[in-house]
């Protein structure tokens, strides 16, 4: 699940043709068309959902307990 959600915003991004390390939905959303704010709005809230905290929590813990090491996004 994490992994294919990731992937889809990354997905919708690219084929936005938009950078996702600078990109600002709030200042550049007006700049894409409609179809593409869409897609990349709608995998940005999939990231947000109640199943994919307990997710990436779940990810998380299994990285500090058999690794010893902190994950953040």
């Amino acid at each position: 699940m994490v992994v294919g959600r990731l992937t889809a915003l990354d997905d919708a991004l690219a084929q936005a043709g938009v950078d996702p390390a600078t990109y600002d939905a709030e200042e550049q959303a007006d700049d894409l068309g409609e179809d593409d704010r869409t897609a990349v709005e709608s995998a940005a809230r999939q990231l947000a959902t109640p199943e994919m905290v307990r997710a990436l929590e779940a990810v998380q813990q299994q990285a500090r307990d058999v690794c010893g090491t902190s994950l953040t996004l």
